[in-house]
């Protein structure tokens, strides 16, 4: 996981601003439901997620169990449509 914050703060994705900016991102998570992923990928998914405020998931399948794990760690705030 430090690695992975290592990685996120040398992006340098800027700070969404209320009212005048909004961070989005499109991310193909290959084959997501195609098997469970490990509690540790869930939380790099989140930890990734949380950096943008309108993603767009690609590929995913059927099976939304890895996405309904994501939620709880990004909060009550995320909603998914």
């Amino acid at each position: 996981m430090l690695t992975l914050k290592k990685r996120i703060d040398a992006a340098k994705i800027p700070s969404s601003k209320f009212d005048e900016t909004i961070n989005v991102a499109i991310w193909n998570i290959r084959e997501s439901g195609k098997s469970p992923r490990t509690d540790a990928a869930i939380h790099y998914i989140a930890e990734i997620l949380g950096q943008f405020d309108l993603i767009a998931l690609v590929e995913l399948r059927d099976a939304l169990a890895d996405l309904g794990r994501v939620l709880p760690i990004l909060g009550p705030s995320w909603h998914v449509v």
